[in-house]
């Protein structure tokens, strides 16, 4: 058979062998592919989560712990007071301005711009020709919930050293109650002219004065006090406060309060733990891209960051000079330089160091150093490996242009760090690829819902401000402008019943050729001392009186003296004053009244350690004078220092207070007043020729007695003007049923000057009532130079712990009623809080324009107190304030009443029959002093009353009010205001030229009413009762 061509092939097997040398290659490359893969994805982060978590370790980086939360009340409270700008001076500003959300709890400005600026953030401009950046960048606010936070500001002048004690700025005077660091440094924003209180002359954007402005720079717990008094007039405030804290009455809240509020808002709405390292620390190790965990591991090892940024909070809250270059205005006295903590310790060695900053969330929190010099942080970073090639080739011109200053380019002072003994020389060097690991790292630190904060904005504050203050375009800015005020419309009562006078009217005299001031005349008599210094409380001088002693129509002086004798100047007219000297030793106080109701003047006074002595006017002797006989005063033996005089019974005739001054008593009389009864106050009620005394405390540091219807209830009620921390005393006159003009003792004021050494009552703003101005001893200046004669006296006398409910504030005080018939405080508000060591300060219409201006005499001698300068004096000048618009004083230099002589007792009256005030000063070891008034403009109207049927002739207690076209304007008869001193019972008034004289009410003593519709400016009104 034939075999065909297609036949199946033999398959053979045949085997063949690699090569020796190929199987390892083989097994090189798997692995090597393996390895590359493997690595960077697994092999190399476990291995660096490994080296890690032993740097962590080392480091102290755990999970930090929260802080507990506040009640959610306490924390809208916060909202509404962080995000209102009614806490700045201008309110224009608020926490928020620099501290918003959107803008990572900053403001994204190297240096911020604070008060009287307008926009947010980069666009943020100054409105005002001021234009002084605040010092420090705004640091963030996030996470300063957790422990640990418990240094605040860049040079750390705020820390924590018990759970309720704070180092800071205000040393002991912070108050009590804070409840953490954070709260102590949500005090001081508002203390700080740059930031939020503004500057002296400041308007706000309401165009009325700024009050926080011109409290002085050193006197922050009367900056928290009116600032907390502003927020209380706020009802929306009042029910968030309450709610707040429910178990503390309006009353005893204080700016603590309203701080530990904002404390706790910003420690529960801005600290976040979920950002990607939060996660890496709590377990999740895939939290991290690989280029971060490198960065983490750079950080924490090779780099060095974290022997700075270590602990939980990644800070070791410490400070560091690291060389950052310096830029903006520089602080304090150092300026333009910023030494940082030095600043705060005097240290050689802190010398340009800044707090170490906590790093959560520092991706989006620049600008970036303590004066925001690097706009990225990848240079802030290469500046911590290089610091002297960072400042060498630094770029000023990036700057914004109000910080590229001529000096920001002179190299002594930008490279002035790197110099400094505290200064070290980093030895790190990093690739790029390891700096850009670092800042992934720095990246993880950011919380994913700190990038949003858009839903923690509120749609309105409690003030109605605009929210977080000039930070939109819309938000208009209000210039500065002169305070409007509407002229006031006269509604003229009228009576049917007005009780018939006689009326005389004598033309002024012609007035000397008017110079815009006053004019000093010198007078006879200087209040002497026993020694040849000034010791203790010789320092308190003496008294001044005014009235017509010889009912000649011109106004006499009678002069108290402390050691020699008392001084009469008989006015002659034309200011020629005749001297007669007055056998009194020792006299302290002096009032000019009818004790007797004779018709005839007498003259009381008060001694250092006796009894009231009493001058009965004895009418024209034989020799043409008129003579005094010194006679007792029946019934009075308690020895006093101050008095006040007036019909407190309704039965005509005068009553008497006094007040005795325990501290010379026991000074001077030691053992003998010290295991005696005592003295204290009494009120004594004349009946019958004699005074019944009623003794109504039983000590006093009495330094004056006002009688002044304080709960207007038509009678004169008693006030008591204490020295030390003895509280202002205060009695109101009980007539109800049963009562029988009893005195109940009351406080019926919210604050009171500890120190008080005057009273005196004025309708400041011409709305009919009678405002309370008391002086105290408060440097009417801030500055160092000013300060300085002050400071060695202030550090011996250490502030005394303030028990709840006192009243007493180291401050002048303007007690003004509201709609309600509350007394507040409004000193700050009106710019009188800080006149000095203040004595005397009275009322009056100095320029006659209707408004009642102030003036203060003050200053200081003691051997003892002021060892330390010349002549133990402390000398300053007196104070005069221009009354404006009837809402605040501005000082009037331009009056040159500066006069430093170191006055006590002072009175106004019309001396030369001219129509205006006049003032005279009893100064203390210098001549007493006139000052004349030729101040141009306004026209004026004086009233002098006679009542010659009663037992008060010159009707003591009257209230007269003037009724025009321009207001209507109200005064009272009084025997003695100010301090030691009597007033003329010649009542003043002064008002616009262009007024129209409508009527003259009188309500007399008694209650009856007279009408006087016939008057004519520029007279004397002699107004007789039947």
């Amino acid at each position: 058979m034939k075999q065909s061509i297609y036949t199946q092939p033999k398959i053979i097997r045949e085997s063949r062998r690699w090569p020796n040398w190929l199987i390892p290659l083989g097994i090189a490359v798997i692995v090597g592919i393996l390895l590359g893969v493997l690595w960077p994805t697994i092999i190399a982060p476990a291995r660096t989560s490994a080296q890690l978590a032993g740097l962590l370790a080392q480091a102290g980086a755990t999970v930090p712990e929260r802080l507990p939360s506040a009640p959610a009340a306490k924390v809208a409270l916060g909202e509404a007071l962080y995000w209102d700008p009614l806490l700045s001076g201008n309110k224009d500003t608020a926490c928020v301005t620099c501290h918003h959300p959107l803008l990572g709890t900053g403001d994204e400005l190297s240096l911020p711009i604070g008060t009287n600026g307008q926009g947010l953030g980069p666009e943020r401009v100054f409105a005002s020709e001021r234009q002084v950046l605040v010092p420090r960048n705004a640091p963030p606010v996030f996470n300063l919930g957790l422990v640990g936070m418990d240094t605040m500001f860049w040079d750390g002048r705020i820390q924590q050293t018990t759970p309720t004690e704070f180092l800071n700025p205000a040393d002991d005077f912070l108050p009590s109650g804070l409840e953490n660091a954070v709260a102590v440094q949500a005090m001081f924003p508002i203390t700080s002219r740059d930031e939020m209180r503004g500057q002296h002359g400041d308007y706000d954007v309401a165009g009325q004065h700024n009050v926080l402005a011109n409290i002085g720079d050193h006197d922050m717990p009367l900056m928290w006090d009116t600032l907390m008094q502003q927020l209380l007039a706020v009802p929306a405030y009042q029910q968030l406060f309450q709610a707040a804290y429910p178990n503390t009455p309006l009353a005893e809240l204080g700016f603590a309060d309203a701080a530990n509020a904002i404390a706790a808002y910003e420690m529960a709405t801005f600290t976040f733990l979920d950002s990607p390292w939060d996660h890496y620390l709590q377990g999740d190790e895939r939290a991290l891209s690989n280029e971060a965990l490198e960065g983490a591991a750079l950080f924490y090892g090779e780099a060095g960051c974290a022997n700075c940024h270590s602990g939980p909070l990644l800070t070791d809250m410490q400070f560091h000079n690291i060389g950052v270059p310096q830029v903006g205005p520089g602080k304090g006295d150092n300026a333009p330089l910023d030494v940082g903590r030095a600043n705060e310790t005097g240290y050689e060695s802190d010398l340009f160091a800044f707090r170490t900053p906590p790093l959560r969330n520092v991706a989006i929190t620049g600008p970036w150093m303590h004066n925001g010099v690097y706009l990225t942080l990848e240079d802030a970073v290469h500046h911590h490996l290089n610091p002297v090639q960072m400042v060498g080739n630094y770029d000023f011109g990036q700057l914004p242009a109000l910080m590229q200053e001529e000096y920001v380019g002179v190299t002594a002072v930008r490279t002035t760090p790197l110099s400094a003994p505290s200064f070290a020389m980093p030895q790190t060097n990093l690739s790029d690829q390891e700096v850009a690991a670092i800042l992934a790292f720095l990246e993880s630190l950011t919380s994913p819902t700190a990038r949003d904060l858009s839903f923690t904005i509120p749609e309105a504050v409690p003030s109605d401000l605009p929210v977080g203050g000039a930070i939109q375009a819309e938000a208009a800015y209000i210039a500065p402008t002169e305070y409007q005020f509407d002229t006031p419309q006269t509604n003229l009562p009228t009576s049917d019943d007005t009780l018939p006078v006689h009326v005389t009217s004598t033309p002024f005299s012609t007035a000397s050729a008017c110079n815009g001031e006053f004019v000093t005349h010198w007078l006879d008599h200087v209040t002497n001392v026993q020694g040849e210094v000034v010791r203790m409380f010789e320092t308190n001088g003496a008294g001044v009186a005014i009235n017509d002693l010889d009912q000649d129509g011109l106004l006499d002086l009678v002069f108290a003296n402390l050691n020699g004798p008392a001084s009469i100047f008989w006015n002659r007219g034309d200011l020629t004053l005749e001297k007669e000297t007055l056998p009194d030793l020792n006299t302290r106080a002096v009032n000019i009244v009818d004790v007797t109701g004779d018709g005839r003047l007498d003259i009381v006074f008060t001694h250092i350690v006796s009894s009231l002595t009493y001058w009965e006017n004895g009418g024209v002797g034989g020799n043409g004078r008129t003579t005094f006989t010194r006679l007792p005063l029946p019934g009075v033996r308690a020895l006093a220092h101050s008095m006040a005089w007036g019909d407190l019974n309704g039965d005509g005739a005068l009553d008497l207070v006094t007040g005795s001054y325990d501290a010379e008593l026991n000074l001077t009389l030691g053992n003998t007043f010290l295991f005696s009864d005592g003295e204290g106050v009494y009120q004594y009620t004349q009946e019958l020729g004699t005074f019944k005394p009623t003794r109504l405390a039983n000590a006093s540091q009495a330094l004056v007695i006002a009688l002044l219807d304080v709960n207007q209830d038509g009678q004169r009620d008693i006030l008591v003007g204490n020295d030390f921390s003895i509280p202002d005393m205060a009695w109101l006159r009980q007539n109800g049923a049963g009562q029988n003009g009893a005195w109940q003792a009351a406080s019926p004021f919210p604050a009171t000057a500890k120190h008080t050494m005057n009273f005196d009552w004025g309708d400041i703003n011409n709305d009919g009532t009678f405002e309370l101005f008391a002086t105290d001893m408060v440097p009417y200046r801030s500055d160092e130079i000013s300060l300085a004669p002050w400071m060695i006296m202030m550090e011996t006398m250490a502030p005394e712990p303030k028990e709840a409910g006192d009243p007493q504030i180291v401050s002048n005080v303007l007690l003004m009623q509201n709609g309600a018939g509350a007394y507040q405080n409004w000193a700050v508000q009106s710019g009188v809080h800080a006149s000095g060591w203040a004595w005397s300060g009275k009322f009056g219409d100095l320029n006659q324009d209707g408004l009642l201006d102030l003036y203060v005499v003050n200053g200081m001698i003691d051997a003892e107190m002021f060892d330390y300068l010349p002549g133990n004096e402390l000398v300053e000048e007196n104070q005069a304030y221009q009354n404006v618009g009837g809402s605040f004083f501005e000082p009037a230099p331009h009056w040159r009443l500066g006069s430093n002589e170191s006055g006590r007792g002072m009175s106004l009256a019309d001396l030369d029959n001219d129509g205006d005030l006049d003032i005279v000063v009893n100064n203390l070891h210098s001549q007493a002093q006139l000052f004349e008034n030729r101040l141009c403009g306004g026209a004026s109207l004086e009233i002098d009353l006679r009542w010659f049927e009663s037992s008060n002739p010159f009707a003591i207690g009257a209230k007269i009010i003037l009724h025009t076209s321009t207001g209507s304007y109200t005064r009272d008869v009084r025997a003695n205001s100010g301090y030691l001193s009597g007033d003329a019972t010649r009542v003043h008034f002064g008002f616009p030229a262009e007024s129209q004289l409508m009527a003259l009410e009188i309500i007399w003593p008694d209650g009856a009413v007279t009408f006087i519709n016939d008057l004519a400016a520029n007279t004397l009104l002699g107004v007789e009762r039947p």
